[in-house]
């Protein structure tokens, strides 16, 4: 073996090693590896063994539940969406047809400003 060829093998030997260490690493000098995070085994966020990090999630502090009045809330909310969009395609129905009728396109206005306030009103008091 020459000594270029053995210069080659030396770069790409290194260029390999450096390259598998940065993707066990997440990037380079990142120190969260295969151990974890911040020096804890298997922490991933620093925390502890197994804890909470980034990767696990922790029950107690999910999402907490919504009480039945919460999801009664949101039916009506969905049920309101629904009907707005009901009313907004019997508008546009109504405005491409032949002969748009004024008197029921403005029906149909007051009935979308009703539903859309309702909706508007609805998600205000939900925050």
């Amino acid at each position: 073996m020459t000594g270029r060829q053995l210069l080659i093998l030396t770069a790409i030997t290194a260029a390999l090693l450096i390259s598998a260490g940065a993707y066990a690493g997440g990037g380079m000098g990142g120190g969260q590896g295969m151990m974890g995070g911040q020096g804890h085994m298997m922490g991933s966020g620093g925390n502890d063994m197994m804890g909470s990090g980034q990767f696990f999630s922790n029950p107690s502090t999910s999402q907490p539940r919504k009480s039945p009045t919460d999801q009664y809330e949101l039916q009506e909310r969905e049920k309101l969406r629904k009907e707005i969009g009901e009313r907004r395609q019997e508008l546009s129905d109504l405005y491409r047809s032949d002969k748009p009728d004024k008197a029921l396109i403005d029906q149909k206005i007051a009935e979308l400003d009703t539903l859309e306030n309702a909706y508007d009103r609805s998600v205000s008091e939900a925050n």
